[in-house]
Protein backbone atom coordinates (compact mmCIF):
# COMPACT_ATOMS: atom_id res chain seq x y z
CA UNK A 1 0.00 0.00 0.00
CA UNK A 2 2.92 2.66 1.08
CA UNK A 3 4.27 2.08 -2.75
CA UNK A 4 0.92 2.55 -4.15
CA UNK A 5 0.66 5.59 -2.52
CA UNK A 6 4.19 6.50 -2.81
CA UNK A 7 3.99 6.12 -7.29
CA UNK A 8 0.71 7.58 -7.01
CA UNK A 9 1.70 11.00 -5.50
CA UNK A 10 5.09 11.04 -7.85
CA UNK A 11 2.22 10.34 -10.57
CA UNK A 12 -0.13 13.56 -9.71
CA UNK A 13 3.01 15.75 -9.21
CA UNK A 14 4.15 14.70 -12.54
CA UNK A 15 0.69 15.05 -13.97
CA UNK A 16 0.69 18.82 -12.44
CA UNK A 17 4.14 19.88 -13.88
CA UNK A 18 3.05 18.65 -17.41
CA UNK A 19 -0.09 20.81 -16.66
CA UNK A 20 1.62 23.53 -15.94
CA UNK A 21 4.00 23.96 -18.42
CA UNK A 22 1.34 23.08 -20.94
CA UNK A 23 -0.51 25.92 -19.99
CA UNK A 24 2.53 27.95 -19.90
CA UNK A 25 3.39 27.33 -23.44
CA UNK A 26 -0.50 27.90 -24.58
CA UNK A 27 0.12 31.52 -22.65
CA UNK A 28 2.96 32.31 -24.29
CA UNK A 29 2.01 31.75 -27.90
CA UNK A 30 -1.08 33.70 -27.36
CA UNK A 31 1.18 36.75 -26.31
CA UNK A 32 3.64 35.95 -28.91
CA UNK A 33 0.38 36.37 -31.03
CA UNK A 34 -0.40 39.79 -29.25
CA UNK A 35 2.58 41.26 -29.56
CA UNK A 36 3.76 40.06 -33.17
CA UNK A 37 6.54 37.84 -31.83
CA UNK A 38 7.91 34.91 -30.85
CA UNK A 39 7.60 32.50 -27.54
CA UNK A 40 10.49 30.65 -26.34
CA UNK A 41 9.93 27.74 -24.05
CA UNK A 42 9.54 30.60 -20.56
CA UNK A 43 9.40 33.87 -22.50
CA UNK A 44 7.92 36.10 -25.27
CA UNK A 45 9.45 38.88 -27.21
CA UNK A 46 7.33 41.01 -29.68
CA UNK A 47 6.44 44.86 -29.53
CA UNK A 48 3.30 46.88 -28.70
CA UNK A 49 2.30 50.03 -29.71
CA UNK A 50 5.81 49.92 -31.69
CA UNK A 51 7.87 49.52 -27.96
CA UNK A 52 10.14 46.26 -27.86
CA UNK A 53 8.57 43.81 -25.36
CA UNK A 54 10.27 40.71 -23.49
CA UNK A 55 8.35 39.20 -20.80
CA UNK A 56 10.25 36.35 -19.22
CA UNK A 57 8.80 33.81 -16.84
CA UNK A 58 12.07 33.08 -14.24
CA UNK A 59 12.97 32.66 -10.80
CA UNK A 60 15.45 33.98 -8.18
CA UNK A 61 17.36 32.17 -5.50
CA UNK A 62 18.31 28.28 -5.38
CA UNK A 63 16.72 25.36 -4.19
CA UNK A 64 13.82 25.43 -1.74
CA UNK A 65 14.35 29.41 -0.77
CA UNK A 66 14.29 29.91 -4.98
CA UNK A 67 11.49 32.28 -6.10
CA UNK A 68 9.27 32.46 -9.14
CA UNK A 69 9.36 36.42 -10.74
CA UNK A 70 7.66 37.75 -14.03
CA UNK A 71 9.68 40.13 -15.87
CA UNK A 72 8.93 42.85 -18.31
CA UNK A 73 11.16 44.79 -19.94
CA UNK A 74 10.89 47.35 -22.46
CA UNK A 75 14.02 49.77 -24.02
CA UNK A 76 13.87 52.97 -22.92
CA UNK A 77 14.44 55.96 -25.47
CA UNK A 78 17.86 57.21 -25.42
CA UNK A 79 19.03 60.69 -24.66
CA UNK A 80 16.64 60.85 -21.95
CA UNK A 81 17.86 61.27 -18.56
CA UNK A 82 15.90 58.63 -16.03
CA UNK A 83 16.73 56.60 -13.25
CA UNK A 84 13.79 54.59 -11.26
CA UNK A 85 14.15 51.86 -8.54
CA UNK A 86 10.54 51.27 -7.24
CA UNK A 87 9.75 49.00 -4.46
CA UNK A 88 8.17 48.47 -1.15
CA UNK A 89 9.90 49.74 1.66
CA UNK A 90 11.83 48.52 4.18
CA UNK A 91 11.66 49.33 7.89
CA UNK A 92 14.94 51.41 8.06
CA UNK A 93 13.80 53.29 5.13
CA UNK A 94 12.58 56.66 6.71
CA UNK A 95 15.65 57.30 8.78
CA UNK A 96 17.44 56.74 5.67
CA UNK A 97 15.50 59.29 3.96
CA UNK A 98 15.74 61.68 6.98
CA UNK A 99 19.80 61.18 6.80
CA UNK A 100 19.97 61.82 3.07
CA UNK A 101 21.20 58.32 2.43
CA UNK A 102 18.10 57.20 0.39
CA UNK A 103 16.07 59.30 -1.93
CA UNK A 104 12.09 58.92 -2.28
CA UNK A 105 10.07 60.38 -4.81
CA UNK A 106 6.12 61.21 -3.52
CA UNK A 107 3.70 61.16 -6.04
CA UNK A 108 0.83 62.34 -4.33
CA UNK A 109 -0.95 59.52 -3.97
CA UNK A 110 -1.41 58.78 -0.65
CA UNK A 111 -1.87 54.86 -0.64
CA UNK A 112 1.36 54.45 -2.91
CA UNK A 113 3.74 56.99 -1.22
CA UNK A 114 3.00 54.48 1.88
CA UNK A 115 3.85 51.61 0.50
CA UNK A 116 6.20 51.95 -2.27
CA UNK A 117 9.94 53.66 -1.98
CA UNK A 118 10.31 55.86 -5.15
CA UNK A 119 14.83 55.76 -5.73
CA UNK A 120 14.22 57.91 -8.57
CA UNK A 121 14.96 61.11 -11.02
CA UNK A 122 14.22 63.18 -12.37
CA UNK A 123 11.00 63.69 -9.92
CA UNK A 124 9.19 65.98 -12.36
CA UNK A 125 9.67 63.55 -15.34
CA UNK A 126 9.10 60.34 -12.54
CA UNK A 127 5.48 61.86 -11.33
CA UNK A 128 4.32 62.06 -14.97
CA UNK A 129 5.57 58.69 -15.50
CA UNK A 130 3.40 57.26 -12.55
CA UNK A 131 0.11 58.21 -13.30
CA UNK A 132 -2.63 57.62 -11.12
CA UNK A 133 -3.31 54.42 -13.26
CA UNK A 134 -0.09 52.92 -13.23
CA UNK A 135 -0.03 53.85 -9.33
CA UNK A 136 -3.70 51.89 -9.02
CA UNK A 137 -1.90 48.62 -10.85
CA UNK A 138 1.35 48.46 -8.73
CA UNK A 139 -1.51 48.41 -5.18
CA UNK A 140 -3.36 46.21 -7.11
CA UNK A 141 -0.22 43.32 -7.05
CA UNK A 142 1.44 41.74 -4.41
CA UNK A 143 5.53 42.01 -4.46
CA UNK A 144 6.26 44.18 -7.22
CA UNK A 145 9.14 46.27 -8.57
CA UNK A 146 10.01 48.65 -11.04
CA UNK A 147 13.62 49.57 -12.07
CA UNK A 148 15.66 50.70 -14.67
CA UNK A 149 18.55 48.83 -16.31
CA UNK A 150 20.77 48.37 -19.14
CA UNK A 151 18.43 51.18 -20.98
CA UNK A 152 15.31 49.19 -20.53
CA UNK A 153 12.61 49.86 -17.96
CA UNK A 154 11.83 46.48 -16.00
CA UNK A 155 8.58 45.55 -14.01
CA UNK A 156 9.35 42.54 -12.05
CA UNK A 157 6.39 40.93 -10.55
CA UNK A 158 6.39 38.32 -7.92
CA UNK A 159 5.19 34.74 -9.22
CA UNK A 160 4.84 34.15 -12.63
CA UNK A 161 1.73 35.39 -14.39
CA UNK A 162 0.10 32.54 -16.07
CA UNK A 163 -3.07 34.16 -17.31
CA UNK A 164 -2.77 36.21 -20.48
CA UNK A 165 -5.53 38.82 -19.51
CA UNK A 166 -2.51 39.71 -16.37
CA UNK A 167 0.36 38.96 -18.72
CA UNK A 168 -1.06 41.45 -21.16
CA UNK A 169 -1.53 44.22 -18.77
CA UNK A 170 1.39 44.12 -17.21
CA UNK A 171 3.14 44.47 -20.54
CA UNK A 172 0.56 47.80 -21.14
CA UNK A 173 1.44 48.93 -18.49
CA UNK A 174 5.72 48.92 -19.04
CA UNK A 175 4.90 49.98 -22.94
CA UNK A 176 3.01 53.05 -21.09
CA UNK A 177 6.25 53.61 -19.31
CA UNK A 178 8.46 53.53 -21.76
CA UNK A 179 6.28 55.22 -24.17
CA UNK A 180 5.77 58.10 -21.45
CA UNK A 181 9.32 58.94 -21.30
CA UNK A 182 10.11 61.56 -24.00
CA UNK A 183 6.88 63.21 -23.30
CA UNK A 184 7.76 63.42 -19.90
CA UNK A 185 10.85 65.18 -20.71
CA UNK A 186 9.03 67.54 -23.17
CA UNK A 187 6.39 68.58 -20.66
CA UNK A 188 8.90 69.20 -18.36
CA UNK A 189 10.72 71.15 -20.64
CA UNK A 190 7.36 73.13 -21.93
CA UNK A 191 6.94 73.85 -18.25
CA UNK A 192 10.04 76.29 -18.06
CA UNK A 193 9.47 80.31 -18.42
CA UNK A 194 11.40 81.76 -21.38
CA UNK A 195 11.78 85.22 -21.36
CA UNK A 196 11.30 86.96 -25.09
CA UNK A 197 14.17 88.25 -25.88
CA UNK A 198 15.22 90.58 -28.97
CA UNK A 199 12.85 93.53 -28.69
CA UNK A 200 9.04 93.85 -28.55
CA UNK A 201 8.52 93.54 -32.68
CA UNK A 202 11.56 90.89 -33.13
CA UNK A 203 11.35 89.18 -29.96
CA UNK A 204 12.05 85.41 -29.80
CA UNK A 205 11.96 83.17 -26.98
CA UNK A 206 15.48 82.39 -25.10
CA UNK A 207 15.60 78.57 -24.99
CA UNK A 208 18.45 79.32 -22.36
CA UNK A 209 16.71 78.22 -19.22
CA UNK A 210 15.32 75.59 -20.98
CA UNK A 211 19.38 73.92 -21.71
CA UNK A 212 19.20 74.67 -18.05
CA UNK A 213 16.46 72.59 -16.47
CA UNK A 214 17.67 69.68 -19.01
CA UNK A 215 21.21 69.51 -17.27
CA UNK A 216 19.62 69.90 -13.74
CA UNK A 217 17.85 67.02 -14.81
CA UNK A 218 20.33 65.13 -15.47
CA UNK A 219 22.29 66.37 -12.32
CA UNK A 220 19.83 64.81 -10.55
CA UNK A 221 19.89 61.18 -11.87
CA UNK A 222 23.72 61.71 -11.35
CA UNK A 223 23.45 62.07 -7.82
CA UNK A 224 20.37 59.40 -7.16
CA UNK A 225 22.88 57.21 -8.88
CA UNK A 226 25.59 58.42 -6.58
CA UNK A 227 23.31 58.12 -3.39
CA UNK A 228 23.01 54.31 -3.98
CA UNK A 229 26.80 53.81 -5.05
CA UNK A 230 27.34 54.96 -1.75
CA UNK A 231 24.69 52.81 0.08
CA UNK A 232 25.62 49.78 -1.66
CA UNK A 233 29.64 50.41 -0.52
CA UNK A 234 28.52 50.75 2.79
CA UNK A 235 26.95 47.76 3.12
CA UNK A 236 29.44 46.21 1.53
CA UNK A 237 32.15 47.39 4.26
CA UNK A 238 29.41 46.27 7.02
CA UNK A 239 29.55 42.94 5.85
CA UNK A 240 33.42 43.21 5.50
CA UNK A 241 33.67 44.49 8.92
CA UNK A 242 31.10 41.30 10.36
CA UNK A 243 32.92 38.61 8.48
CA UNK A 244 36.16 39.85 10.07
CA UNK A 245 35.05 40.01 13.86
CA UNK A 246 33.09 36.80 13.28
CA UNK A 247 36.90 35.45 12.07
CA UNK A 248 38.18 37.28 15.30
CA UNK A 249 35.88 35.42 17.35
CA UNK A 250 36.56 32.30 16.14
CA UNK A 251 40.29 32.42 16.03
CA UNK A 252 39.86 33.52 19.88
CA UNK A 253 37.59 30.75 20.87
CA UNK A 254 40.06 28.58 19.63
CA UNK A 255 42.41 29.58 20.78
CA UNK A 256 41.14 29.50 24.38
Amino acid sequence: MPVLITVGLIGAVAWMALASRAKRKSVLAELAGHLGGQAGSNDVRGALDGVGVHLQLTTRGSGSSSTQWTYVDCPLPPGYPLTIHLEEHGWFDRGKIARGDMVDVEVGEPAFDEKFRVEAAPAEVVRRLLTPEVCAYLLRLGRVELATLDGNVRLAIRGWLDQADAAREAIAITVAIARGVRSAHTAADAAVARPIVGGAYRGFADESPVRAAQAARADEVAKVEAVRRQRAATRTLVLVMVMIGIGVLAAMIMAG
